[in-house]
């Protein structure tokens, strides 16, 4: 199939730190500096945020290249905030638009070099299997004429072909994905297409997990890791005539409990919205944080 050129490659770091706030009373948590224990059982938690988090948003840009014909980034694994990206594939223009199909295989190798000789997914190393199919939701639905609109609703398994390792490069903490294990998740994407130089395209992500597990690791440390909650992530591109508009809306609520040296810790992520985030670590609420914050004061990725 033709690919559609896009000339144009743009990075954008999103959210400044305007958000500040303290917890019950007067107790302004995010100014103060945790203890050194709970800041390393969070930065433990984190890994395991970032391995689930990253690796869904990696198969969500897959996704969305293969059916719009060009390179789609939605986040990089830097931790700067969310970083957004889309760059042009080589081959002729299809005025037809966009082409999201009924269902499709992606592979990712995270070890990839882009078109400008940069890794790809730094911080990130291994291949997973991305399977995404909108069959049983009714499959494409598409405007008139075909091509300049749709919407579309997939289900999505990742699964790890390799063993696959995030590292968050801020605490240098690593969860690995281990070979053969997957999870699942809801995304649906919608789209407008007018011509090469007009076009918007939307992703809803609804990740859910139970129960996922995984290992951590840095340097003389170990331990394991069990992932509960959810995440909700829209992305949306907007191209016009030239400009490049990317929005970002996100909200998670995770609970992750680790097992290190034989001692069990627990950390609660809420994230009620893109730029508020709160921890609870072994019961002790902390928060709110900007994600800035969480780098200054946790040394923290936030994706």
């Amino acid at each position: 199939p033709h690919m559609r050129p896009f000339p144009l490659l743009m990075t954008l770091a999103t959210v400044s730190c305007l958000i500040s706030g303290c917890q019950k009373g007067s107790d302004d948590q995010s100014a103060s500096a945790p203890p050194a224990s709970d800041v390393a059982t969070a930065q433990e938690s984190s890994s395991g945020v970032e391995a689930l988090s990253l690796s869904s948003s990696i198969a969500t840009d897959a996704i969305v290249s293969a059916g719009a014909g060009q390179t789609v980034a939605a986040s990089d694994s830097s931790g700067t905030s969310p970083v957004k990206s889309v760059e042009s594939t080589d081959g002729s223009p299809d005025p037809d638009g966009f082409s999201f199909s009924v269902s499709g295989n992606v592979l990712v190798d995270l070890d990839a070099i882009g078109t400008s000789g940069i890794d790809r997914f730094p911080n990130c190393t291994g291949t997973f299997n991305v399977v995404y199919d909108s069959s049983g939701n009714g499959g494409p639905i598409v405007g008139s004429p075909v091509g300049t609109a749709g919407i579309v609703a997939y289900d999505v398994t990742v699964t790890a072909v390799s063993d696959c390792t995030f590292t968050d490069p801020r605490c240098n903490a690593s969860t690995t994905l281990t070979a053969g294990s997957s999870y699942t998740y809801s995304m649906e994407i919608t789209w407008n297409w007018t011509d090469a130089n007009q076009w918007t395209v939307q992703s809803d992500v609804d990740l859910a997990a139970s129960g996922l597990s995984g290992s951590g690791s840095r340097p003389g440390v170990t331990w394991s890791a069990t992932l509960n909650g959810s995440r909700r992530a829209i992305t949306g591109l907007t191209y016009n005539a030239g400009t490049l508009t990317i929005t970002r809306t996100l909200t998670a609520d995770w609970t992750i409990g680790t097992m290190r040296n034989g001692t069990a810790h627990s950390v609660i992520w809420d994230r009620p919205e893109l730029n508020k985030i709160f921890l609870t670590v072994d019961g002790t609420t902390y928060g709110p944080y900007t994600v800035g914050q969480l780098w200054t004061t946790w040394n923290l990725n936030c994706r």
